[in-house]
């Protein structure tokens, strides 16, 4: 899985490198997400649906005015504990990070639909999930966009969750 990453993160380097001379275009968008992630949790007295904060830095490199590639991190900032999907013992997360590759197509009224893969990562053990999800942007003064995002992980072996979220995106 390590080695699938890395090879996602050296194509981005490239694709942006060689997209310098195209830097008119603002083919290039970084932004930044406050959100909360939903994760259902176990809680001393049993189980709980807790809402975290979470935070987001993205990068995504625009073929087109609808389609883009790119790599979206998201960070949750707080450490919990679920319950695995298979009923094996009980995992700790403590600040994880997720590092997803993702595709998404723009449609003419804003919504634009994200489905990528990646991994989540955490000191005691890393899992591989699907990522999904929904934004909406609005565009204002020509380089800048800020927008809404519902997302939904799918973890193979551990949990699920979801966030919503709000953003502030830049075109380079």
């Amino acid at each position: 899985m390590k080695n699938i990453l890395l090879s996602i993160l050296c194509s981005l380097f490239v694709l942006s490198m060689s997209a310098q001379e195209e830097a008119a275009e603002k083919r290039h968008r970084i932004t930044f997400l406050l959100s909360h992630t939903w994760i259902s949790t176990v809680a001393p007295d049993g189980e709980g649906f807790g809402a975290l904060p979470s935070f987001g830095l993205n990068y995504d490199y625009w073929f087109s005015e609808k389609f883009a590639i790119g790599l979206h991190n998201d960070f949750i900032a707080e450490t919990f504990v679920v319950e695995r999907l298979d009923g094996e013992a009980d995992l700790e997360r403590e600040l994880p990070w997720a590092a997803v590759a993702v595709a998404i197509y723009k449609f003419e009224n804003g919504l634009a639909p994200i489905i990528g893969g990646g991994v989540e990562i955490e000191p005691s053990e890393s899992l591989p999930l699907l990522h999904v999800g929904l934004e909406y942007g609005k565009e204002f003064a020509e380089v800048w966009e800020v927008g809404l995002n519902v997302t939904y992980d799918f973890k193979w072996e551990a949990y699920n969750s979801y966030a919503f979220g709000l953003s502030i995106s830049t075109r380079l």
